[in-house]
């Protein structure tokens, strides 16, 4: 059995779910600039920009802006200096 529930904070917003992840994934030694920066360059590069401020557990959050959140949370986690 595997659990299909969503690993993510409802109560974040879409750049706060992705600079909790930076802050996790990233070198400890990396300035929380650089990391605002590269959450900054993913949610562009996955058109996020509209939706940054949205919860992620509002209805406003559809399946493929979730897919995208999840895609990028990923990129965060390889792209590490």
């Amino acid at each position: 059995y595997v659990e299909q529930e969503d690993s993510l904070f409802s109560f974040l917003t879409v750049q706060e779910t992705l600079l909790l992840s930076a802050h996790f994934h990233l070198p400890a030694d990396l300035p929380a600039s650089h990391k605002q920066q590269r959450v900054d360059d993913v949610m562009a590069a996955l058109g996020l920009g509209k939706v940054k401020h949205t919860r992620i557990g509002t209805s406003c959050s559809t399946a493929g802006q979730l897919l995208r959140e999840f895609v990028s949370l990923f990129r965060l986690c390889l792209s590490g200096d």
